[in-house]
């Protein structure tokens, strides 16, 4: 009777198949089919392993499995022959191919590639996606709102078409010959305009970028972001009207006479200026 090994190296001589030929086709390594085919078991890694390649030859060289795989077995117990087992955990699954070759990825040699680690799966992918996501339309909703609240605080002041109408009160100027901002001093007893000039000069700068309108006898001279050290001048006959998102951001001269600081920093302002000094505004009557 042929042996185990004769016979497997019988059906592949028949068939025309080198080793080198059966290994590409089964991914068993060339010393390892040879081994089968001299049947050297103990050149064989594991009891698992061993089983597996056997099975894979028969399959591919058209022998019957369940034969070969019982006379390995006997094979073995008569030489004596006792492989490692391999452990449960690592017994590799069989992969069966289009050819219907069997074989198992084990029996491959693959090279280490790179790959994503354990940690970054998709779960914790999409949800740092999502916190990006979110993090990103909060910072957006947020500028908006500062937008809006700075656009309030400038607009705010004065409604566009509202005519602000002066009293009959004459008050005195808010600060004295200092004239810096947050520098408030106590007003003056008396007007620190002479009611003979019989008109109003305002000079205005910045110390800050700051949005300003300022309205001379009813006609809008200016509206917009006043940069510092651009200093801006005008002249009335009637009235002068400043208005500021930051009262603290501007120095205004009326008249030659410093008029201090006109409010606290981020204060919207509305201030006015007759030929006699600083005077009230009140609302336009509705209709």
């Amino acid at each position: 009777m042929i042996d185990l090994g004769n016979e497997l190296r019988h059906a592949r001589e028949e068939k025309g198949i080198s080793l080198v030929e059966a290994e590409a086709a089964t991914r068993i390594k060339e010393r390892y089919l040879k081994a089968l085919e001299v049947n050297d078991w103990a050149a064989l890694p594991t009891q698992v392993q061993a089983r597996g390649f056997l099975r894979n030859y028969a399959v591919y060289l058209g022998l019957d499995e369940g034969q070969v795989m019982a006379r390995f077995s006997q094979a073995t117990r008569n030489a004596g022959v006792s492989l490692p087992p391999s452990p449960a955990a690592d017994s590799p699954v069989l992969t069966t191919r289009a050819d219907g070759a069997v074989f198992r990825p084990r029996d491959i040699d693959i090279e280490s590639r790179g790959g994503m680690p354990t940690w970054a799966s998709s779960d914790i992918i999409i949800g740092v996606t999502l916190a990006l996501v979110v993090a990103a339309l909060g910072f957006v909703l947020l500028r908006l709102a500062f937008i809006d609240s700075n656009e309030s605080a400038a607009g705010g002041t004065a409604v566009p078409g509202l005519t602000p109408v002066v009293t009959e009160s004459v008050s005195q100027p808010t600060a004295g010959a200092g004239g810096l901002p947050g520098e408030a001093t106590p007003a003056p007893a008396t007007p620190t305009f002479d009611a003979s000039v019989g008109s109003i000069q305002l000079d205005l700068e910045a110390t800050e970028h700051v949005w300003v309108r300022v309205t001379v006898d009813g006609a809008r001279v200016l509206e917009g972001i006043l940069a510092p050290n651009a200093p801006q001048s005008w002249q009335g006959t009637e009235l002068i009207v400043l208005e500021t998102a930051n009262g603290a951001g501007i120095q205004a001269i009326v008249n030659n006479q410093p008029q201090g600081a006109l409010g606290e920093r981020g204060q919207a302002v509305v201030v006015a200026w007759g030929p006699n000094g600083q005077v009230l505004l009140t609302p336009a009557p509705g209709p």
